[in-house]
């Protein structure tokens, strides 16, 4: 299913972090009513529409709803407001993690081919310009029936929040759908977990890694991590899984690219903290087989800048 997911540029649902959102019948609130010329149109095909009919327009949605454009349709559906991502470009997967920042990953349909960075977060009736674009999301705790989508936001309060589709600056906003009261509350609060514990360890004969994280914070939160083989350092695979508010959880997981390894021989290369988030595994030859070349490398590196010296 990962690498599924990762080959159709889709992204990655903690369901203690989901919101009501995916209620087709959440009302827009007024402000974000207000400050919207939405409307929705006629599409009978009855009907004789007039030019100014056929304009692109902006729509008032509820999540789940499909906003009909001249050039296109869109939806958004199943928001959810995560403390961490894992990006996706063309070659390679991130963990995205900012100690004051948090994404509203949604999942994004339609007829229309719409780029990440073409959403936006609209906060009491200001559309905020993010510290950096959306991008696809890898689905790692959560799922994705479509293409899901990460937009950064700032973490703090909020009376009322919609995601926007605005193609370009000039464009305007085209679509908006509406954010529940939960989901809003959500934007307020930093989900904080630590790492509590971790060790290298055996599952039926394969390397596995035992992690105890502690939610820290008053709301659901999930723990995302990156863990790739020493010997290789292009290679890399997400693991996470779900920490409700206010618990500690011990979770074994197998990643399949650390198989290499004997899980009698298999230790972590650097060192962990409660704050780690990226697990290099390798083992006792691999980390005595690095120092001595890294020493080497140091000694040959000094005896050439000695000789440039000398010369």
């Amino acid at each position: 299913m990962w690498t599924a997911g990762l080959s159709m540029s889709v992204s990655g649902c903690l369901s203690s972090e989901q919101g009501s959102a995916e209620s087709e019948k959440t009302n827009a609130s007024p402000m974000d009513s207000a400050e919207s010329s939405a409307q929705t149109t006629s599409r009978s095909s009855s009907s004789n529409p007039t030019g100014n009919e056929t304009r692109q327009r902006r729509f008032q949605l509820s999540v789940g709803q499909t906003a009909y454009l001249s050039t296109g349709t869109v939806s958004m559906t199943d928001p959810t407001v995560q403390g961490s991502a894992f990006g996706t470009d063309e070659i390679r997967l991130f963990l995205m993690r900012e100690p004051t920042q948090q994404f509203v990953v949604v999942e994004i349909e339609g007829t229309l081919e719409v780029s990440p960075a073409a959403f936006a977060l609209r906060r009491d009736g200001q559309v905020v310009v993010p510290a950096s674009d959306p991008r696809y999301i890898a689905p790692v705790i959560r799922t994705c029936s479509a293409p899901c989508i990460g937009i950064p936001v700032e973490t703090r309060p909020t009376d009322s929040a919609a995601i926007v589709y605005q193609p370009s600056e000039s464009a305007g906003v085209r679509a908006a759908w509406s954010l529940d009261a939960d989901t809003v509350k959500r934007l307020s609060v930093q989900p904080t977990c630590q790492l509590r514990k971790a060790q290298v360890t055996e599952s039926d004969g394969n390397v596995a890694l035992r992690l105890t994280v502690t939610n820290v914070s008053p709301r659901d939160a999930g723990f995302r991590a990156v863990v790739r083989p020493a010997y290789l350092a292009d290679v890399s695979e997400p693991i996470g899984f779900p920490v409700p508010e206010g618990q500690t959880v011990t979770q074994t997981v197998v990643p399949s690219e650390i198989q290499v390894y004997d899980p009698e021989e298999a230790t972590f290369t650097r060192p962990v903290t409660e704050d780690t988030r990226f697990f290099t595994i390798g083992n006792e030859w691999w980390c005595t087989s690095l120092w001595t070349i890294s020493a080497v490398l140091a000694i040959a590196w000094y005896e050439s800048r000695r000789t440039a010296w000398h010369d």
